[in-house]
């Protein structure tokens, strides 16, 4: 399994007063990206209750999952087509870990994952 990672990977995650929602986006273009490859798109810090995920895509031509380290948040999404999908999920951080989308099948395209979170701290 091939492993790419997206340039907002180093990006900082604000976790300031408790309690405030925010979002963090990330994106990739992909050319070529050979399926089940797994594309980290942010490292999250311990302490965040994730509320949704929205998957955007310019039509990567496959399906994707979202996951936090081995938890999958969104199964199967079809961004094969130009898509704008919002997933409600109730995850929380125990753990530093990777948001990650894992591609169902060659993929070319730009996608945007964003995560709407709340800091709750350890």
């Amino acid at each position: 399994m091939a492993v790419i990672n997206a340039p907002s990977m180093h990006d900082r995650i604000y976790v300031g007063s408790h309690g405030n929602v925010s979002l963090e986006t990330a994106s990739v273009t992909l050319s070529k990206a050979a399926a089940d490859t797994e594309v980290n798109l942010l490292e999250l810090p311990i302490g965040l209750q994730i509320e949704s995920v929205r998957v955007i895509s310019d039509g990567i031509g496959s399906t994707v999952d979202i996951k936090i380290g081995d938890t999958t948040l969104v199964s199967g999404m079809d961004v094969s087509t130009k898509t704008s999908e919002l997933q409600v999920c109730e995850h929380y951080t125990t753990e530093k870990a990777n948001l990650k989308a894992v591609l169902g099948g060659e993929s070319t395209g730009k996608l945007t994952v964003k995560i709407e979170y709340i800091s709750k701290g350890y």
